[in-house]
């Protein structure tokens, strides 16, 4: 075969999407849409599902019907004694326990995230976890895309006069709260992220932001928004993933700290940032910058989705994909995740290139690995959903104030959980994931150690029960693998299942690993004809891609044996048709915008089927020509 292997591009077929994957997101997104615009405002909510629909409406309302309710705003801002542009008459005021309360008691975050996470050394209990807030990272992001130079500024004294007095000037306030954003944006881009993600003790936590903020300080704002016999001490641990956030966090406060009325309002602002589209069309329209009505009604979508999905993740989910997804179809999406999963574990046992200890702890790696195929198997049945989300309420007009209640009531339960109490019961990690089952996508979770295989990718062209095996496994199957084979990450799978950093590879399996590694990266140099680092961050997907496809190959030909049969699709044979869907995936328009984690389609089509010298054979392509490389780059 003389001609490079390409997936077709769908320019022509589908105008509107730059792939498969933005596809069919679009479809799932626009059919929910309608789905959820037949439910009726008056539907009794009697269950979970119907109440996570009607929430969804109801955000969804917020664009479609233009509507205001800044005094849900202004009552919220009130109860955790804030204020944007005008401050709070009281002067007592402790921005620490602000920090700490928005996140501990309302869910809503700011500087950074502080969550309750399962404790992966102890089982039947949670943990409270710090981590970088990405609402904050996004708004930064929006902040230098759409509101550069002097629209923030315009922006904002907008947003002041309609959320304060119109009659007041509120021209110097805007001006210091631009200054104080661009200053804690310019300090998260100066600090350098530690490799810190693992268990601290609170006494260190002080060490950690940047000695500004005394451990002592920080124990005594969380313990304040924790019950009573749920105190934490000293020597308690806390999960910690980087930390440059708390640095950033002790530096800025240590800056205005001389100010809290400054603090208070800069509080203020965030606040209002981070809830203004659940309050006011048309303030949230203004801060979104030049952006048309139909991306607005897009991002609005987007947004109400992942909000939802914060309250109750898999109710909607439940709600929507089960009419879509049979027991049936589950079963054998299921199925092909097992076969994936042993087929990994028969190659890691006969890894030639392993050593013995090396290689039990891959076995056992892959073997405690949690999955996630559409739904938790706790939460299968919508009496299991309704009663694992019997927190929420009956939501009603307006969206913010019911939304809020929602939040503040999965967090009072989940504090108790902290100090354990459970018997000899575990915490199943995978009913706390905090993570949307909505978009397309397929993940694993490093600190979890939990695949998640989404609803939403359970559907043509990846998925369907009705698919020969070959493109099944060609499909979906290769996502599986893929997702599978970041258990053994270059960069992050230095991880046990309880969390800890551990190095597991002995020295001599490891330089055989790099060299493997160094194999891949030359090939998708010379693919590219782009040099790339060794350390290149498309390295981990470009790994799951070969690795994760070798695998996926051998379940799939333990399922299909005669990979020359006809596959009964167009006279392709059983590999053929294998190997086309392995690509179809990946069609996408001929100019896509460069990623910093994955590498071009077209690679990731072509390069793993370089790779294999199945493919070879099932499309005869002579030894040496560009699709069937004399030098291949294995795992093997």
């Amino acid at each position: 075969m003389a001609m490079r292997y390409k997936a077709a591009y769908p320019r022509t077929v589908h105008p509107i999407d730059t792939n498969q994957f933005t596809s069919l997101q679009r479809k799932i997104f626009f059919s929910l849409y309608t789905d959820i615009r037949r439910q009726s405002l008056f539907a009794p909510q009697s269950r979970a599902g119907e109440k996570s629909a009607q929430a969804l409406r109801m955000c969804e309302d917020i664009f479609v019907n233009r509507e205001e309710n800044l005094e849900g705003l202004r009552a919220f801002l009130s109860d955790h004694q804030l204020g944007w542009p005008d401050a709070p008459s009281d002067s007592q005021f402790d921005v620490l326990d602000a920090l700490v309360g928005l996140g501990l008691d309302a869910d809503v975050h700011i500087f950074f995230q502080v969550k309750l996470v399962p404790n992966f050394k102890q089982d039947d209990r949670l943990i409270l976890s710090l981590s970088q807030n990405p609402g904050l990272m996004l708004w930064f992001q929006h902040r230098a895309l759409h509101l550069q130079g002097a629209t923030l500024g315009r922006t904002l004294l907008h947003l002041a006069g309609t959320m304060g007095n119109p009659s007041q000037d509120y021209t110097a306030l805007v001006e210091d709260t631009v200054q104080m954003d661009t200053d804690l944006m310019s300090m998260y881009f100066e600090f350098k992220e530690k490799d810190l993600i693992g268990y601290s003790q609170f006494q260190e936590l002080g060490d950690l932001s940047a000695g500004r903020v005394s451990s002592e300080k920080w124990l005594e704002a969380i313990n304040r928004h924790l019950p009573e016999d749920v105190q934490m001490s000293a020597t308690n641990e806390l999960y910690i993933i980087g930390t440059a956030y708390l640095a950033v966090a002790g530096r800025f406060l240590g800056k205005y700290g001389r100010d809290p009325d400054r603090l208070r309002l800069f509080l203020g602002w965030h606040v209002v940032r981070a809830l203004l589209p659940l309050a006011s069309y048309s303030l949230a329209k203004a801060l979104m910058g030049e952006t048309s009505e139909s991306q607005m009604a897009v991002t609005y979508l987007e947004s109400c989705i992942g909000r939802v999905s914060e309250m109750a993740p898999f109710a909607l989910a439940h709600f929507f994909f089960a009419k879509f997804l049979p027991a049936g179809a589950l079963k054998t999406a299921d199925h092909m995740v097992n076969a994936i999963r042993e087929s990994s574990l028969r190659a890691f046992r006969n890894l030639s290139w392993m050593e013995d200890a090396t290689r039990r702890e891959a076995v056992n790696k892959l073997s405690s690995l949690h999955e996630i195929v559409a739904f938790p198997k706790e939460l299968s049945s919508a009496e299991a959903i309704d009663a694992h989300y019997s927190y929420l309420p009956k939501f009603r007009s307006p969206f913010l104030r019911t939304y809020l209640e929602s939040l503040r009531a999965a967090l009072v339960p989940s504090k108790r959980l902290l100090r354990g109490g459970r018997g000899n019961r575990s915490i199943n990690r995978e009913l706390y994931l905090h993570a949307q089952p909505i978009p397309v996508n397929a993940f694993y979770m490093f600190v979890y150690h939990v695949m998640f295989i989404m609803p939403s990718i359970q559907f043509p062209p990846y998925f369907a029960r009705s698919m020969p095996a070959a493109a099944r496994f060609g499909g979906l199957g290769h996502v599986v693998g893929h997702e599978i084979t970041h258990v053994f990450d270059p960069f992050m799978g230095n991880m046990d299942q309880t969390g800890v950093k551990v190095n597991w590879f002995s020295e001599a399996s490891r330089v055989r690993f790099i060299s493997r590694l160094e194999c891949l990266v030359r090939q998708y140099s010379e693919a590219s004809n782009h040099y790339r680092e060794p350390t290149s961050l498309t390295l981990s997907e470009d790994f799951a891609d070969n690795s994760g496809f070798e695998h996926t190959f051998a379940a799939y030909r333990r399922v299909v044996a005669r990979g020359g049969d006809a596959s009964g699709v167009r006279g392709f044979a059983n590999d053929q048709l294998f190997f086309l869907a392995s690509c179809h995936k990946w069609c996408s328009a001929r100019v896509e915008l460069s990623s910093p984690y994955y590498s071009p389609k077209s690679l990731r089509c072509n390069v793993p089927l370089m790779n294999s010298a199945e493919f070879a054979a099932a499309y005869r392509c002579r030894p040496g020509a560009p699709m069937n490389p004399t030098k291949k780059c294995t795992f093997q």
